[in-house]
């Protein structure tokens, strides 16, 4: 049964990190690059498991006929962002609302391929793991555990046809502002 575990959660982390990789790339691709500028610090506060943990998220600012403004994904402290620091930021060709922080798709690019490598080695663990001579299902549980997939299957039906249709995607994540707005 721990092989089966260990198989399933290989081909979960191979998945999610081709997935995430072919997005990732169709974006460097189909972006340009823009200076940007940190115009606001803001705090956000997470709960896990008790405890609390505090992020200071960028607002960078970018100007692409008009300016837009994004929330990074990266804590500022720890990549020691202050205000009015530039940045390089990716903007979308097709939708200028789409923008990421050069400097956060290259640590994607790192933790993406980490996500893989698991991925494969759990996989290969589990190859090894598995005794087809000690190898029993309980009906039940098989029974459960095929109709819990089928019903995931079925809900993210619509999410994979739009990524098999029309490519992987980011949303938007941008908002227009005035010039000198604050």
């Amino acid at each position: 049964m721990g092989s089966l575990i260990f198989m399933v959660g290989g081909i979960l982390f191979v998945g999610i990190s081709l997935i995430a990789k072919k997005t990732r790339k169709k974006l460097i691709a189909e972006s340009f690059s823009v200076e940007g500028k940190v115009v606001e610090i803001k705090e956000s506060r997470q709960m896990s498991g008790g405890s609390r943990t505090t992020f200071w998220l960028p607002i960078i600012e970018y100007k692409v006929d008009s300016f837009f403004r994004f929330q990074a994904e990266l804590d500022a402290n720890q990549h020691h962002l202050q205000i009015g620091d530039s940045v390089s930021v990716m903007v979308s060709n097709g939708n200028r609302k789409v923008a990421k922080l050069q400097q956060s798709t290259k640590e994607l690019y790192l933790l993406l391929n980490l996500m893989l490598v698991l991925g494969v080695v759990s996989f290969g663990f589990s190859v090894y793991l598995f005794d087809k001579n000690n190898f029993f299902i309980n009906p039940f549980v098989a029974s459960m555990v095929f109709i819990s997939i089928s019903t995931a299957l079925l809900m993210l039906y619509p999410m994979v046809k739009n990524v098999i249709d029309n490519g992987p995607s980011y949303v938007e994540n941008a908002y227009e502002v005035a010039e000198g707005e604050s």
